[in-house]
C-alpha cells in the first residue's frame, strides 16, 4: 500500500517482496518506506496519512505469485496466519468457478492476486477513516495496482474509488457525530 504525500510514499508489503521493493527504490526519485503487512498496524499509517497529512492518493498495490494468496487456495492450516488468510480464502470460495476456468494454478493464483488488491481497495474506501476525509471535502481516492515480480512491471487494476457514489449503499456511513 502506498500513500502518496509530495515525494514520500509508504509501502505495505508482505515478506517475499520487500527484498524487491529496496531495489526498485535505487532506481526511482521519490521515497519508498516498505513495512511488512502488520494487519491492522496499516490503519494507523492510513489515518495519519488521511488525516493529518492530507494525501491526496492511496495505492493499494499486490504482486503476483504472492505465497499469502497461494496458501489461502489450500484447505490446510498454517498456524496464525489463517487468520489474515480468511478473508482470501473467502473471495477464494466465491470465484473458484471463474479461476477453474483459467488454464493452470499460475494463472489461478496471479488472477486471485489481482482480486485480492481489488477487495481490499473497497476495504479501504469503507473504512471511516477514508469516509470521514470525503465528509471533510478533502479530495481522497484508493487505486489498485499490482506488481510482476517476474518483470518488475507495475500494472494498474482500473480499480479506484474517489468517493461515495462508488461505494454500495450499505457501506456508506454519514458523518461522525460525538456522542
Amino acid at each position: 500500500m502506498y500513500l502518496e504525500y509530495e515525494n514520500l510514499f509508504k509501502v505495505k508489503c508482505c515478506l517475499n517482496w520487500q527484498k524487491r521493493i529496496f531495489k526498485l527504490c535505487v532506481h526511482t526519485p521519490t521515497l519508498l518506506f516498505p513495512t511488512l503487512n502488520a494487519g491492522r498496524m496499516i490503519f494507523s499509517v492510513i489515518q495519519y496519512a488521511v488525516d493529518v497529512l492530507k494525501v491526496k492518493h492511496i495505492l493499494v498495490t499486490g504482486h503476483y505469485g504472492c505465497g499469502g494468496v497461494r496458501a489461502s487456495m489450500q484447505d490446510r492450516q498454517f498456524g496464525l496466519i489463517d487468520g489474515w488468510l480468511r478473508s482470501i480464502r473467502d473471495l477464494y470460495y466465491e470465484k473458484r468457478e471463474e479461476l477453474a476456468k483459467l488454464a493452470t494454478e499460475e494463472e489461478q493464483v496471479d488472477r486471485l492476486c489481482e482480486l485480492n488488491v481489488i477487495q481490499q481497495v473497497a476495504n479501504v474506501g469503507h473504512t471511516s477513516i477514508v469516509q470521514n476525509a470525503w465528509h471533510r471535502g478533502q479530495n481522497l481516492s484508493i487505486h489498485g495496482c499490482i506488481y510482476g515480480i517476474k518483470d518488475g512491471r507495475w500494472k494498474s487494476l482500473d480499480a479506484t474509488i474517489s468517493g461515495f457514489e462508488q461505494l454500495p449503499p450499505q457501506y456508506r456511513l454519514r458523518p461522525f457525530e460525538p456522542l
